[in-house]
């Protein structure tokens, strides 16, 4: 890892040992950060696949992205940086391995890297990633990071009539309360707003994900902008259609007590989660994605099935008629 920042307390090799000194080693990491290149010898042969991810100001949930020259939302960003990147990956079917970090930032801020770089290394050592390199230079800021690791023999097939639609992880509509929170259209106790705002910045991830999803999964897509939003674009790319179960979606407790305050059971169709894939599954195959995820204690939900008809419609199980989703 280089950095372009020099001239604050010591140049770029101090700035690498104070913030990222800690990243865990792997002895499959020839070369690691501190140096030009990464060299990586690993232990297993290809393939191999890539997925990168970025966080840029101005382009995230409006006032529930906090400030971000705050060191607090600092924390919130190494560690969504990281998330988004092993989401992606997972959608894939791919486990993420080696990280590579680029930051652009106007000015070193020793507060706001320490709370950055601590939240992205304590996400890396829970999911078996190391950080090997990387860059920083100054500039508007801008967060990116790559993420490799081993990749299926072949590409998950695609979505196709008759699979299922699951709903992995997530946070149960909790990041849709924190968004009206603080958009103030949501009054929420002290504890509950700050219970559902972190939901909303520190979303779960579940990095054993992808290999099972490799194993027993037709296609995934991450929900980061939304349930209704993923199923579109699962869907849309074979010309099929869906059927989302409203009813089906998973609320938390909270999320049940302030429902019909919230906009009713489809407030977790829009909201972002970040946490969280739909993922398409055959219905052969649906007992062992199931019993496979359950062994990894990672929650996954019914919510509808993919269709030949194009278009996703929302249905509520009370006979009513499906809505359409614009």
């Amino acid at each position: 890892m280089r950095a372009g920042t020099e001239g604050q307390r010591g140049g770029e090799f101090d700035l690498i040992a104070r913030h990222f000194g800690a990243a865990p080693v792997s002895p499959e990491v020839v070369v690691g950060i501190g140096d030009d290149a990464a060299v990586l010898r690993p232990a297993e042969r290809g393939p191999f696949a890539t997925f990168g991810h970025a966080l840029q100001p101005g382009r995230g949930r409006g006032a529930a992205d906090g400030d971000w020259g705050d060191p607090e939302t600092a924390a919130s960003l190494g560690h969504r940086l990281l998330c988004g990147a092993m989401q992606r990956a997972a959608a894939a079917g791919v486990r993420g391995r080696w990280l590579t970090l680029s930051l652009t930032l106007p000015a070193v801020a020793d507060r706001w890297l320490g709370a950055f770089s601590h939240a992205l290394l304590e996400l890396a050592g829970r999911s078996a990633v190391t950080l090997v390199g990387g860059d920083t230079t100054r500039g508007p800021r801008a967060l990116v990071a790559h993420l490799t690791g081993s990749a299926p023999g072949a590409p998950l097939p695609g979505p196709r009539p008759g699979d299922l639609l699951y709903l992995v992880g997530g946070s149960g509509g909790e990041t849709a309360l924190a968004l009206l929170a603080a958009r103030g259209e949501l009054r929420l106790e002290q504890g509950e707003e700050e219970r559902v705002r972190r939901a909303l910045r520190f979303p779960p991830c579940h990095p054993a994900l992808g290999p099972r999803l490799a194993a027993t999964a037709h296609a995934a897509t991450p929900a980061a902008e939304g349930v209704s939003r993923a199923v579109r674009d699962l869907v849309a790319a074979r010309g099929s259609g869906a059927t989302v179960r409203v009813q089906r979606l998973p609320l938390s407790p909270l999320a049940e007590r302030y429902r019909d305050a919230a906009g009713g059971r489809a407030l977790a169709l829009e909201a972002p989660e970040e946490g969280a894939l739909v993922v398409a599954v055959p219905e052969a195959g649906r007992a062992a994605f199931e019993e496979g995820l359950a062994a990894a204690a990672i929650p996954a939900a019914w919510i509808g099935r993919v269709e030949s008809r194009p278009g996703v419609r929302c249905v509520l199980d009370d006979g009513g008629p499906p809505h359409p989703v614009d």
